[in-house]
């Protein structure tokens, strides 16, 4: 994941707030066996509105300028599993529970969500990454094994399932490229700004390159890439090539 930059004050207020939400994020789910079904949400946290049927279409989104009266802070969540600030100061949450984005202020009030489980473009299923640069929204789509991009206002952009199995996280790099931990197939794919041209990056295993169930990743300013290689119990760098730097 990856966040774009705001003012010094906002990046104040960021960490203070990411500081709040982290009691209650929860890691996300490990990929799934092939063929079988998707792991069961968390219980933890508020009440899921009622899923949607296949018939229906997923919400498109819809956000507010102010908070919405009457609500507690982190109103609705139910199984946190990322978040990125957007140049607003806005928190955006990955909700793996209720398999949509919901949008928070820096207090924590809620500004809105879009997505479910229903079908549509808007259709998720137990998303577990998400990362913004500039006014592009970056998701991880787990269960429906697919990584895509809208503007942050719900503009659909770009979509990529190309040999993906379970991806757990995307971010893009100050190059343009977009790097996806593919934890199923146990590395990682690197693509084009547009999710064209996707190229595998190691394979499974446990030497250096070699990923056992790859998580978050975070991409640096110099292009250097972050991942956490969950099942080898380790954080693996690499150059913005895909070559292995330091473990």
């Amino acid at each position: 994941m990856t966040m774009s930059m705001p003012p010094a004050g906002r990046i104040l207020r960021g960490a203070a707030l990411l500081l709040a939400l982290l009691p209650l994020m929860t890691a996300c789910g490990k990929k799934e066996t092939a063929g079988g079904p998707a792991p069961a949400a968390g219980t933890s946290g508020a009440a899921a509105a009622p899923e949607p049927t296949a018939a229906q279409a997923a919400p498109a989104p819809s956000i507010r300028e102010t908070a919405e009266a009457g609500k507690q802070p982190w109103d609705g969540l139910k199984t946190p599993s990322d978040i990125a600030l957007d140049d607003k100061g806005r928190l955006w949450v990955a909700d793996q529970g209720n398999s949509m984005i919901r949008v928070y202020d820096a207090a924590g009030a809620p500004l809105g969500s879009w997505g479910s489980r229903g079908s549509g473009q808007y259709g998720l299923q137990e998303l577990c990454g998400l990362a913004i640069k500039g006014d592009n929204l970056y998701i991880a789509d787990t269960y429906r094994t697919g990584v895509e991009i809208f503007s942050l206002s719900g503009q659909f952009k770009a979509k990529s399932t190309a040999g993906l199995f379970n991806p757990h996280d995307v971010a893009p790099a100050p190059d343009g490229k977009v790097w996806i931990s593919d934890s199923g197939n146990n590395r990682l794919v690197v693509s084009d700004a547009d999710l064209s041209n996707p190229r595998p990056v190691g394979r499974p295993g446990a030497g250096p390159g070699e990923f056992a169930n790859p998580g978050s990743l975070v991409v640096g300013p110099s292009g250097k890439v972050y991942v956490a290689d969950i099942d080898n119990k380790r954080i693996q760098f690499l150059d913005g090539e895909g070559n292995p730097k330091a473990q």
